[in-house]
């Protein structure tokens, strides 16, 4: 594998263009500044996606917002880095994801890197899509659909039976409970009455 020149590295151009400068191998010195102009923030009417952690199993269930405030994510080894990568295998510098023109989170492999995007290897800039799997190194990653307290709501109680508002007189554990006691009632007297009559 060629030497990297960590001081003079940059981001892979794109349609997003140069985004960051990486800094020293050493980590020693600031985060990469970013050029405000370099950034388009995604709609906000999008709903927000998440990046779950996957493997490695220590930080498994891990997540990280996409965040149009903050413009952009950078993704790597090092530690000045919004989401870090914990493998031997992924760079100190590996991507960058920042939102384009039309609204969409881009991910973006620094240059000489590659990611593996549900088992594809690429190069290039992607937009990222809820589902997708992406592999940076040894690291795992999952993008999610954040669920809304609301919706977590509804989850919670489809994954009960049915909503309390339609449910039926019976159902529920209370309910099977109550029909079990009544129709093992109604079996010892049919059983009595048969012996004693």
């Amino acid at each position: 594998m060629p030497e990297v020149d960590d001081e003079n590295a940059r981001m892979a151009p794109g349609p997003l263009g140069p985004r960051v400068q990486a800094t020293r191998a050493s980590g020693a010195g600031s985060p990469p500044e970013r050029d405000p102009r370099s950034v388009i923030v995604p709609s906000v009417a999008l709903p927000p996606m998440l990046l779950e952690r996957i493997e490695p199993s220590f930080g498994r269930g891990e997540r990280l917002r996409l965040d149009a405030a903050h413009g952009y994510v950078r993704i790597g080894r090092a530690e000045h880095n919004d989401l870090r990568l914990y493998t031997a295998a992924a760079s100190r510098e590996h991507a960058v994801i920042a939102g384009n023109e039309a609204g969409e989170w881009v991910l973006t492999p620094a240059e000489g890197k590659s990611v593996s995007i549900d088992g594809d290897p690429t190069g290039e800039p992607v937009e990222l899509e809820v589902g997708m799997n992406l592999i940076f190194g040894g690291d795992h990653l999952r993008c999610v659909r954040e669920v809304r307290q609301r919706d977590h709501m509804a989850v919670a109680t489809a994954s009960e039976g049915l909503p309390r508002a339609n449910a039926s007189p019976g159902s529920g554990r209370t309910g099977w409970f109550v029909i079990g006691a009544i129709a093992a009632l109604g079996l010892g007297l049919i059983t009595f009455a048969w012996f004693t009559g």
